[in-house]
């Protein structure tokens, strides 16, 4: 059981009220709150109460991933696995490599912005890194998420149609994220974002049920209500969004002197749902509206900068990580968007952590 490094009902109290003076402290619109002294797992457990104390969204900002993901364990234990508690990874690659994030990352990426967005999200614990990386504009989200709800008509043939531009690939058998499968008014589906595949069955455009399947046996598992299908890529490729990267491919092909060859090949490919390893890192052309994830945050947040001491090398460190994988795609003739359109900058980043209404910043070793 994680430590909390309270021994006595006197200690309790102090600390009970300590809570409740932390709680008052950040009340004002332009309240910052520093806290020290902190050890173990009580940083977390503080969080938690202090999230109890507040309808707002909880916005945790780590210098490292190894932090984010201890502080996620930590909390989740402490709130009950309450589903609201959120960890937003970075990608799993190299920056600008000619690899692409694993489904599972980005599901879970996906899934929560997609809960920043509707108010479903209640702490999100983000390591710099992350943070750092521009992400799709919620307006691209929103619209192309797609409703199904058991009892419904849903048109059958358009969805097919959809799944391809939201990026799933059409599969003879559904057993990993990102892939789907029809066999006559059967459609079984695998969105990132989910532990298990779907099978939504058809009547025509009528939809019969939604069923949770198990992906070896293939048997049905649990009934579902509804489903949301959100993107399987953190690029989503349509006709209209094609026409206008193609242009924007062109410009950035011309300035890093690549040939025109190598351009009409990348365009083939995607016109085709073929997505090239590391085409991610060619966001910025298919979405040059990027946002940040303070942007997801909406105005009334609490902002937590977890040991703000640590943040300078952090942020020095990953600018240098960036500037590397930059200079190596470039001595590759890699076809790689520029930095500053996929991440903030440190300037960027610093009006950013600045920035907020209401937010405490603690610190502690």
């Amino acid at each position: 059981m994680p430590f909390i490094p309270i021994a006595a009902t006197v200690a309790m109290t102090a600390f009970i009220s300590s809570q409740k003076k932390i709680v008052a402290a950040i009340a004002p619109d332009d309240a910052s709150v520093s806290l020290a002294g902190l050890k173990g797992s009580a940083p977390a457990y503080i969080l938690s109460r202090l999230w109890d104390e507040h309808s707002r969204l909880l916005f945790i900002i780590t210098p490292d991933t190894d932090t984010a993901e201890e502080l996620y364990r930590e909390m989740r234990f402490y709130s009950g696995s309450d589903e609201r508690v959120l960890y937003f990874p970075p990608w799993d690659t190299t920056p600008f490599d000619t690899a692409s994030p694993h489904g599972d990352i980005v599901g879970q990426r996906l899934n929560v912005l997609f809960r920043m967005m509707d108010g479903r999200a209640g702490a999100v614990i983000v390591p710099l890194p992350a943070l750092m990386q521009k992400v799709l504009p919620r307006k691209t989200l929103g619209q192309i998420s797609q409703y199904i709800v058991a009892g419904e008509e849903a048109e059958r043939d358009l969805l097919l149609e959809k799944l391809v531009k939201l990026g799933y690939s059409h599969v003879p058998l559904v057993e990993d994220r990102g892939g789907f499968s029809i066999r006559g008014g059967i459609l079984d589906i695998f969105p990132p974002d989910l532990p298990t595949p779907v099978r939504i069955e058809f009547f025509g455009d009528f939809v019969d049920t939604i069923r949770t399947f198990d992906p070896v046996t293939q048997r049905s598992l649990q009934p579902l209500q509804e489903l949301i299908l959100l993107p399987s890529r953190e690029v989503v490729i349509s006709e209209e969004v094609l026409t206008a990267f193609a242009p924007r491919l062109k410009r950035r092909c011309d300035a890093l002197e690549i040939p025109a060859t190598r351009r009409r090949e990348l365009l083939e490919q995607l016109q085709s749902a073929i997505y090239p390893p590391g085409v991610e890192y060619l966001q910025p052309l298919f979405h040059p509206d990027l946002e940040n994830l303070f942007d997801y945050c909406g105005e009334d947040f609490l902002k937590v900068i977890y040991d703000p001491a640590a943040m300078a090398a952090a942020e020095n460190g990953f600018a240098e990580e960036l500037a590397d994988g930059e200079r190596k795609s470039l001595e590759r003739d890699s076809i790689v968007c520029e930095r500053n359109d996929l991440f903030l900058d440190q300037e960027q980043l610093g009006s950013y952590l600045d920035r907020g209404r209401r937010y405490p910043s603690p610190s502690w070793r």
